[in-house]
């Protein structure tokens, strides 16, 4: 009998030891999953605990540096802690908190290339994002398929490229109330040659845009061109942009 236990303890602790010195590009798989394949790891150098890489599109024409640490004290209490980036000036920050029941995350900062939303928008693809966009959230939970906190994001210098035309959209910002029966979304821009004004709404876990985009009177023909690219203009020359995805 003690050489039974000694034989599956030695098991055991064989399991846990190549378990813990998994490589960390084995997390490429489940965020390709996750993401519908828009999203890989690459450059993944590391454990699956303690590791850094690259969030990349799938063409890899955007590359987000990223580092990640899984509080293994945290994780011997039974709870899943991990801390993206660190407090320099990394492009990715959150501490996040995983659990069944409710997921949390602290101090939330990310720091993106624009051309990122080409990933989410199939639109996009002709109609090149440029400029730089941040979010900020201090504190976001997760429970029972609701999220509640505040967000807010930037996208700084925004400008849509189509060709030879530059569309100067300025500074668009969103402000986020994610409350626990629904969350909604402001959108409103400053500047540019463009006027932006539009709603984010979170429905029974369906997540729906719904923005206008109306060129300046003095925006040039390239603009209005390239704004008509997004959809049909109404009466007033006013595109409004639909967008419906799952979470």
């Amino acid at each position: 009998m003690n050489a039974v236990l000694k034989l599956l303890t030695g098991i055991v602790v064989l399991v846990a030891a190549v378990a813990a010195f998994a490589p960390a590009a084995l997390l490429d798989a489940p965020l390709a999953a996750f993401t519908q394949r828009r999203l890989r790891l690459a450059d993944a150098t590391g454990l699956w605990w303690h590791g850094h890489g690259a969030v990349a599109s799938t063409d890899g024409a955007v590359r987000i540096p990223v580092s990640w640490n899984i509080d293994g004290a945290a994780l011997a209490r039974g709870r899943f802690v991990v801390r993206i980036g660190d407090a320099g000036d990394g492009a990715l920050r959150a501490t996040l908190t995983l659990g069944t029941a409710r997921s949390d995350a602290r101090d939330v900062h990310a720091r993106v290339p624009a051309m990122m939303l080409a990933t989410l928008d199939p639109r996009l693809q002709t109609l090149t994002p440029g400029g730089t966009i941040v979010v900020d959230a201090p504190s976001l939970s997760r429970s029972s398929g609701a999220v509640t906190g505040m967000l807010d994001a930037k996208w700084m210098n925004a400008r849509l490229v189509t060709g030879a035309a530059i569309v100067d959209v300025g500074t668009v910002a969103l402000t986020a109330n994610l409350a626990m029966q629904s969350a909604t979304a402001t959108i409103g821009n400053t500047g540019g040659d463009v006027a932006v004004a539009g709603t984010i709404a979170d429905r029974a876990g369906i997540l729906d845009a719904d923005v206008v985009l109306r060129a300046t009177p003095t925006a040039s023909v390239e603009t209005r061109n390239a704004l008509a690219m997004l959809g049909a203009p109404d009466a007033t020359g006013a595109v409004r942009v639909v967008w419906r995805a799952s979470r």
